[in-house]
């Protein structure tokens, strides 16, 4: 009798199962992997403009409501930053001044107080998801932790 070489129709099957089992099982995970990662770099850039807003405070004596070379000069791999947000594939990120005193346009007052907020883009690994926001006392809403 001659011996067959190679695998048998079932052999293949179970092969075929288990890479079917665990890409059923590692899938939702990569995801989840995915979107904190995204998430993090949300943060972090969150973060960093709160970080630089008290930097700018202690020079100008107001908060800045501007991301680019006017206001906080914000430079980052990964982000795209104009006057007022700053953006990735996956999250926006702007300044929002909360004033105190007569914010009309009639006065040059600058807001007292700041919010950074950073929105998940539709389309993206983190849409729908709840915005960060970061404050000028460093109070933090939304899924930081």
């Amino acid at each position: 009798m001659k011996k067959q070489k190679g695998f048998s129709l079932i052999e293949l099957m179970m092969a075929v199962a288990l890479i079917a089992v665990l890409l059923f099982v590692a899938l939702p995970s990569y995801r989840w992997v995915i979107k904190e990662g995204t998430r993090s770099e949300a943060k972090q850039m969150a973060m960093k403009i709160a970080l630089r807003q008290g930097l700018y405070l202690m020079d100008a004596r107001a908060y800045s409501d501007r991301l680019d070379i006017s206001g906080l000069n914000l430079r980052e791999e990964g982000w795209r930053c104009s006057a007022f947000v700053c953006s990735n594939a996956n999250h926006e990120i702007r300044i929002e001044g909360v004033c105190l005193g007569a914010c009309d346009g009639s006065n040059e007052i600058f807001p007292l107080s700041f919010r950074v907020r950073a929105t998940a883009k539709e389309g993206g690994a983190n849409a729908g998801e709840e915005d960060l926001t970061i404050d000028h006392a460093g109070h933090r809403t939304g899924p930081w932790d």
